[in-house]
């Protein structure tokens, strides 16, 4: 009963009443302190859940641009990454509605909301001075540590950089339309790897489950398969991953040297290269994660072994699609 008090009074103080109840609810609290990120969080999320229960008027009325993002922010903080970029997106979809006007920056027209706070966290724009710590330097220090890996392994010589290519022409492009699941999807894909690799350390040596594993490389290979749909779907809602491996216009474009074999029976048989690789390798490897992984959690452990090349594999995909449909043109 305190806590809803506690919501009323807020609520009857007028103004912007997001903004108001998160200012009270951090006073006095160091937001660059880890430990108090979560409970910050779901407080939040208590507080706004209970205006869209008994206040829907002022839920709807208000823009939810401000707590969305925060409650992403902070989540993004205590590594509830799936969580936290579905936030960071619902902010993005609130600024683009809301401050969907122009303004004039170095000399260009641009949307207003593209300067937000949300649009920025997709960018992997840092803050600089008083708003500084409010930064997540986390997600742009592993985009950009794959990235050194994937130019330094790939044998077609491609070098993919930050920001001239991956945000300016990837990026960019995506948050701009109406599928920023892939932007989303990609980004917790990256950034649950590390509690991946711990669960491996973790594992018991006498059995136990394998599922976060197969699921994390389904979340990659789905990425994989959703991003090549939407160049290449053409409206054709039976289009699978295997019909645009064999399209002439996608083979072209990808400059394919030979063809996709998507078809396997085991995931443990998946052959993968040690060290360097090439196209061919990447997009046949993620595709046989795609068709296994999607149809079976009941793999034999062993193919643990080789996540990390598999990890690998599904995410250069991703970046060699990324550079010949967006970047080399």
């Amino acid at each position: 009963m305190m806590k809803i008090d506690k919501y009323e009074k807020e609520i009857k103080k007028g103004g912007d009443i997001f903004v108001n109840y998160f200012n009270e609810l951090t006073t006095n609290m160091d937001l660059s302190n880890n430990n108090i990120h979560y409970s910050i969080a779901n407080d939040y999320l208590d507080y706004i859940k209970y205006i869209s229960e008994y206040h829907l008027e002022n839920f709807h009325s208000h823009p939810k641009g401000f707590p969305y993002y925060w409650i992403g922010f902070l989540l993004f903080k205590s590594k509830h990454y799936e969580q936290a970029v579905f936030y960071l997106d619902a902010a993005l979809a609130e600024d683009k509605h809301y401050m969907n006007y122009l303004v004039e920056i170095e000399g260009a027209q641009v949307p207003k909301w593209i300067t937000s706070g949300a649009a920025s966290f997709f960018q992997l724009h840092n803050f600089e001075g008083e708003f500084e710590e409010f930064n997540i330097p986390e997600l742009k220090c592993e985009v950009n540590k794959f990235l050194d890996v994937f130019n330094d392994k790939n044998i077609e010589g491609i070098n993919i950089d930050l920001y001239r290519d991956f945000i300016k022409k990837f990026v960019d492009k995506f948050i701009k339309s109406n599928n920023t699941a892939i932007l989303t999807t990609l980004y917790s894909f990256i950034m649950e790897k590390k509690d991946i690799d711990n669960m491996i350390i973790f594992k018991s040596s006498y059995g136990g489950t394998i599922e976060p594993m197969i699921l994390h490389l389904a979340k990659g290979a789905l990425v994989f398969e959703s991003i090549l749909k939407t160049e290449y779907l053409n409206d054709r809602s039976k289009v699978t991953l295997g019909i645009i491996l064999k399209d002439d216009n996608f083979k072209g474009k990808m400059k394919l040297s030979s063809e996709i074999s998507s078809s396997i029976a085991d995931i443990n048989d998946i052959e993968v290269p040690v060290n360097n690789f090439s196209i061919v390798d990447s997009f046949t490897c993620t595709s046989k994660i795609r068709n296994t992984s999607a149809h079976n959690l009941c793999w034999n452990d062993n193919f643990i072994s080789k996540y990390d090349r598999y990890f690998e594999q599904v995410l250069f995909s991703i970046f060699y699609f990324i550079f010949n449909e967006y970047i080399d043109e």
